[in-house]
C-alpha cells in the first residue's frame, strides 16, 4: 500500500526548532528549552502528521466541489456548492477539534503526553469517518492516498492502531520518530523546502490559536477551517516539494491570519471597546486568583464566578489589556496586574499567595518542588504534567477552593514581592488601552502633530518576549529614540519597554509617546492604524514614517509576520535571533522580495532605522495638508 521509502534512523531523540529559544539557535534534540520532553515533542509531531491525513480526505470534498453536511448544520465548507453530501458525524465539532489540536502543539501550551494520546485517538476516529465518506462519495481509498502523497507523507506501520489503543508511550514515540523534521529532511533531501514547509505549519499554529480564542467567544468563519484543511493537505502533496509553492502557501497563511485577527478583534469587542486605563500594580488585601494567558472570555468567567466572594482577581502576562474593556473593568474585584512576561512566571508565581489559572499559552512546566504546584490550574487546550486541569471555566469550584485555602494578601502587603529582571523597579501602575479604535478616533490630533513636525516617526516595537539578554536591544532602542518619535507596542514584548513610559512623556502634552495597543493579536489594530494614517496622508503604508520591529518567539509571531509579508508591509525588522527553520536561501528570498530585515544588535537596529529616503516624508505631509 505505502510508497517504499528507504529506512532512516533519526540521529536525535527529538528535533524541534519551532520557537526562537531553540538550542543554539538550531534545534532542541534532547529536551526542549521550553521544558518540553522528547516524548511530548514526538507526540506533537505525530499529531500534526495525522492531522495532515485527516485534512487530505476532508479537503478532497472541496477539491471535488462538494460540501459535507451533518444534521441541521450548514454545509461545509460552503453553501454555494450545489453538491452536498450528508455525513453521519458532527462536522463543526471536527472543525473545532482540528484547530484546538493544532493549537495544542504550539510552544508553551501543553506538556501532557496523556492529553496528546487522547488527541491522537480522537483524530483516528475522525479519519475513519471521513475516509468512509470519501470512499463512498469520491471513491478515495488508502491506496490512492499513499500513491498521491508519495514520499511527502510517510505511512505509519500497521501496528500503529493497536499501539495507540494501548496507549504505549514508548512504542508511540518510536513510531513518531518517522514523522519529525529530521525524517523529512532525509526524505526530501532539501533543507530549504523542509524549512518552508515548517514555516507553513508554524504560521498555521499561530493562526489556529487566534481562531480558537475567537471561537470561544462566538466568532468563527468556515473559510478558516476550510483553509486549515487545505494547507495541511497541501503538505501531503508533491506540490509541497516546490519551494516557491511552499512560500505561496505561507503567504496564504498570512492572509487567513489577517481574517482570524479581525475575527478575534470583533470577538473581544463583546466586552466593549478598549479605552485608556491606568492599571494598578499593587496588591489589595484579601484572597486572590491570578489569571494568565490571553483569553478574555475565560477571565470573564472567573470574574463572574468570584463576584461577591471577597476574592480579588489579578491579571498576568498578556491579559493586562483586559483592564481596558468596559465590561471587564466593571467588576470591582478586577484588582490589578501582577508580574511581567511569561518567562519569569516560575519566580513570580511562587510569590503569588493565591490560586493561578493558565488559560492559554504561555505555560512553563512545573519543576521539582514548585511551591505553587497545588494551586495552579490549566483549562482549554493548555495542560501540563502534574497540573490540575479544569475541563471548563463554567465550573471553577476547585480554583475558588484553592484561592480560599491560600493566605492571600494582607494589609501589610503594600507592594508585590516580585522583581522583574527588566523592570527592576516596578512602577505603581501602567497605562494601557490606546487601542487602534482610540488612535483612529484621535487621528486628527495625530495628524496635526505630524504636520507641525512634532511627530517625525512611528515605531511599532512588540511581539513576543523571551529570556535572552540580547533582547535588551528593544529597551535600548526605545531609550535612544528622539522626542519626536511615537512608540506603539503590543504582546508580551511590551514588558521590555513599558517601564519607560513615565520618562518618555507626551508629545505637546497631549499624546503619550508610548501607546500600548494590547495583546499580540492586536497587530490587526496596528495595521488599521497604519491604513488610517496612510489614507489621511494620501500615501501608501510603506511610505509612512513607520518602522516595524517584530520581536518573535513562538508561532503566533510567525503568523503575524506572515500577515505583514502578505500585506507587503516593508521593511520588517525581526529579532533577536533568526528562526532555525529559515535557511539562508529562504531568508534571502524573504529579504529580497519582501523586505525582511534580520536584527542583531542595538547598533545595527539604530543604523537600519534611519533609511535615507525618510526625509521625503515632509513632502507627503505638505501634500496631505
Amino acid at each position: 500500500m505505502a510508497a517504499e521509502i528507504e529506512e532512516f534512523q533519526p540521529m536525535n531523540k527529538m528535533f524541534c526548532y519551532q520557537c526562537e529559544q531553540t538550542s543554539h539557535g538550531m534545534s532542541c534534540t534532547k529536551t526542549g528549552e521550553c521544558g518540553k520532553t522528547a516524548e511530548v515533542a514526538m507526540l506533537q509531531d505525530l499529531l500534526i502528521h495525522k492531522l495532515k491525513e485527516l485534512s487530505f480526505f476532508v479537503d478532497a470534498f472541496r477539491a471535488n466541489k462538494k460540501s459535507i453536511k451533518f444534521a441541521d448544520q450548514p454545509p461545509f465548507p460552503s453553501e454555494e456548492m450545489s453538491d452536498v453530501v450528508e455525513v453521519p458525524f458532527d462536522v463543526h465539532k471536527m472543525n473545532v477539534f482540528l484547530l484546538d489540536s493544532i493549537f495544542a502543539t504550539m510552544t508553551n501550551v501543553n506538556f501532557d503526553d496523556d492529553r496528546f494520546i487522547d488527541y491522537l485517538r480522537e483524530t483516528e476516529g475522525y479519519i475513519a469517518q471521513v475516509k468512509a465518506a470519501a470512499n463512498t462519495h469520491l471513491g478515495l481509498t488508502d491506496q490512492f492516498f499513499a500513491k498521491a502523497c508519495g514520499k511527502q507523507y510517510r505511512q505509519l506501520p500497521s501496528r500503529y492502531a493497536s499501539v495507540l489503543a494501548e496507549g504505549d508511550i514508548f512504542e508511540l514515540t518510536d513510531i513518531a520518530g518517522s514523522t519529525g523534521v529530521e525524517q523529512k529532511q532525509y526524505d526530501v533531501d532539501n533543507e530549504d523546502v523542509v524549512g518552508a514547509q515548517e514555516l507553513v505549519v508554524y504560521g498555521l499554529k499561530g493562526a489556529a490559536a487566534y481562531a480558537a480564542h475567537a471561537q470561544l467567544i462566538g466568532k468563527e468563519d468556515s473559510s478558516v477551517y476550510s483553509f486549515a484543511y487545505e494547507a495541511l493537505a497541501f503538505l501531503t502533496s508533491p506540490d509541497a516539494l516546490d519551494l516557491s509553492k511552499c512560500l505561496e502557501m505561507a503567504l496564504r497563511v498570512g492572509s487567513i491570519n489577517y481574517l482570524v485577527m479581525k475575527l478575534l478583534s470583533e470577538a473581544n469587542a463583546t466586552f466593549g471597546e478598549p479605552e485608556p486605563t491606568e492599571v494598578p500594580v499593587r496588591p489589595k488585601p484579601g484572597k486572590c486568583i491570578l489569571v494568565t494567558g490571553h483569553d478574555l472570555s475565560m477571565l470573564h468567567d472567573v470574574l463572574e464566578a468570584t463576584k461577591d466572594r471577597g476574592i480579588q482577581v489579578y491579571t498576568h502576562g498578556e491579559l493586562m489589556p483586559a483592564h481596558t474593556y468596559p465590561k471587564l473593568k466593571a467588576y470591582p474585584h478586577l484588582a490589578g496586574h501582577f508580574g511581567g512576561a511569561w518567562q519569569n512566571q516560575r519566580r513570580q508565581f511562587s510569590k503569588f499567595p493565591g490560586a493561578i489559572l493558565v488559560t492559554t499559552n504561555c505555560l512553563m512546566p512545573l519543576i521539582h518542588k514548585s511551591p505553587y504546584k497545588d494551586r495552579i490550574f490549566t483549562t482549554g487546550v493548555c495542560g501540563g504534567e502534574d497540573i490540575q486541569h479544569l475541563e471548563s471555566t463554567k465550573d471553577l469550584s476547585k480554583l475558588i477552593q484553592a484561592a480560599e485555602a491560600a493566605p492571600g494578601f494582607t494589609e501589610a502587603d503594600t507592594e508585590f514581592n516580585v522583581r522583574d529582571p527588566v523592570q527592576k523597579h516596578m512602577p505603581p501602575s501602567f497605562h494601557v488601552g490606546h487601542s487602534y479604535q482610540w488612535i483612529v478616533k484621535n487621528a486628527q490630533t495625530v495628524l496635526k502633530l505630524i504636520q507641525e513636525g512634532k511627530i517625525k516617526r512611528f515605531y511599532l516595537v512588540g511581539g513576543c518576549d523571551g529570556s535572552e539578554g540580547e533582547r535588551s536591544f528593544y529597551t535600548d532602542l526605545v531609550k535612544q529614540l528622539p522626542q519626536t518619535s511615537v512608540v506603539m507596542t503590543l504582546g508580551c514584548g511590551k514588558y521590555r519597554i513599558n517601564h519607560l513610559e513615565e520618562g518618555m512623556g507626551k508629545i505637546d502634552g497631549t499624546l503619550p509617546r508610548l501607546l500600548d495597543l494590547g495583546q499580540c493579536n492586536d497587530a490587526f489594530g496596528a495595521i488599521q492604524v497604519a491604513l488610517t494614517l496612510a489614507d489621511a496622508l494620501n500615501c501608501g503604508v510603506n511610505d509612512l514614517p513607520l518602522s516595524i520591529v517584530l520581536s518573535w518567539f513562538e508561532q503566533k509571531a510567525v503568523a503575524v509576520l506572515l500577515t505583514l509579508l502578505f500585506l507587503k508591509v516593508k521593511p520588517l525588522y525581526i529579532g533577536p535571533k533568526l528562526p532555525g527553520f529559515l535557511t539562508k536561501n529562504v531568508l534571502d528570498v524573504l529579504s529580497r522580495d519582501f523586505g525582511l530585515v534580520p536584527l542583531a544588535t542595538e547598533h545595527e537596529v539604530e543604523a537600519k532605522m534611519s533609511p535615507p529616503e525618510w526625509g521625503t516624508f515632509q513632502q507627503l505631509v505638505s501634500l496631505a495638508a
